[in-house]
């Protein structure tokens, strides 16, 4: 299966980013990379996942620090890396560096294989970023914030099944 079609299944960042791992792993093993994520706060980045090898350099840093996110788009700092942003739907998510063994190039093959994993990965964070997004909204009541009628009826199951497993009372009020 491709990295697509694995990634497309994923429900949340955690597994989205293992998938990512192990892929790339297979598809570039002679290449240790990483991929840092924005935190919350959009001031920091951090390093998420490693593959091929410990991770290389800072495991928090500032956007300014990077030049791909600077420029977004590749940058080659020195021989032994290459950097690309992920971006999708107008939102960088965060960066995808790879480190090249000593004496080898960047070959165009290679420029097209990261570019398409960057993109993949991007497109997917995007993705469970809105899903996570229309869930909330569905849930919550946008003037008050507070949980609506549908958030009672998610939890109510749950609670209801768990009460059953644990042969236990339920009380509703």
């Amino acid at each position: 299966q491709t990295l697509g079609t694995q990634l497309t299944v994923c429900k949340t960042r955690e597994e989205a980013l293992e998938v990512v791992k192990l892929i790339t792993s297979i598809l570039m093993p002679d290449f240790p990379g990483s991929i840092a994520l924005y935190r919350n706060s959009k001031n920091q980045l951090e390093q998420k996942v490693c593959w091929n090898g410990d991770c290389v350099g800072e495991p928090v840093y500032q956007p300014d620090q990077c030049w791909a996110l600077r420029t977004g788009q590749l940058h080659i700092g020195n021989p032994l890396d290459g950097t690309m942003t992920l971006v999708a739907q107008g939102v960088t998510h965060g960066v995808l560096h790879l480190m090249l063994p000593e004496g080898a190039e960047i070959t165009p093959e290679m420029t097209q294989l990261t570019k398409a994993v960057a993109e993949h990965t991007s497109l997917t964070l995007a993705n469970l970023d809105l899903r996570e997004d229309l869930r909330q909204q569905a849930i919550r009541d946008p003037l008050t914030g507070l949980h609506n009628r549908r958030y009672l009826m998610e939890i109510f199951d749950h609670e209801l099944s768990r009460a059953t497993r644990r042969q236990r009372q339920l009380g509703v009020l």
